[in-house]
């Protein structure tokens, strides 16, 4: 028995009805992401660029501690010490063992605080430690060989040595630099932790053999990223 559409309509529009609507939310959102979404993309970018673009000394602080399970009688008290730097506004915190003086001066034009964490000197050594934002590396490999690359053309100091490490959980690389006709050592260590770059630059002169014994046995735990 056949049936009758006494209305005259479809009997299939209800369904035509549903799937137009479908189609126009999805216009909607697809229209309303692609609006939101550049605002997305430069508030992200806006905040790490705060956090790493340039470095925030309002919080920093420096200690000198003394570990418990290193003050035993008979521990030389430099080499029981160690100088602690802390960035809570980037997150990171450097231990270096021993005593060393803090660098950074804002009153000096010829330096940039905002670009340094900290430049540290003790008796033996230097070391500034620096962050490198944005880093789109594809890996750490690649990362270390354009920074040795730089510090090759611009200092003519020659890549001699390298080495695998893990910082505080983090992937680093430790590369050791000579400068052809001098006794004068460079050390660069790369730490990546995404979406920035961490680097490390120890250098010495000939004579301080312990004092770099001593850093090479703290680096793994010398360089903590929040």
């Amino acid at each position: 028995m056949s049936e009758f559409n006494l209305s005259g309509r479809p009997a299939h529009e209800p369904l035509q009805t549903k799937s137009s609507q479908a189609i126009l939310r999805l216009l909607i959102f697809s229209g309303a992401f692609l609006l939101l979404a550049p605002l997305l993309c430069f508030l992200v970018w806006n905040h790490y660029l705060q956090r790493y673009g340039r470095v925030d000394h309002s919080a920093d602080t420096v200690e000198i501690t003394v570990p418990q399970a290193q003050s035993l009688p008979g521990t030389p008290a430099q080499l029981a010490r160690a100088t602690v730097y802390r960035n809570p506004q980037s997150g990171v915190t450097l231990k270096v063992p021993g005593v060393w003086g803090d660098l950074k001066d804002p009153g000096d034009p010829k330096q940039d605080p905002s670009r340094s964490f900290c430049i540290f000197v003790s008796r033996d050594l230097s070391v500034r430690f620096w962050p490198i934002f944005p880093d789109f590396s594809p890996s750490l490999d690649v990362s270390a060989g354009v920074l040795a690359a730089q510090f090759g053309r611009r200092s003519g100091f020659r890549l001699t040595t390298q080495r695998e490490l893990i910082i505080r959980g983090n992937r680093a690389k430790e590369m050791e630099f000579r400068k052809p006709g001098s006794n004068f050592r460079m050390n660069l260590v790369l730490i990546r932790r995404w979406p920035a770059a961490y680097a490390l630059l120890i250098t010495g002169y000939p004579g301080t053999e312990e004092a770099w014994k001593q850093f090479e046995d703290a680096l793994p735990e010398a360089v903590e990223i929040e």
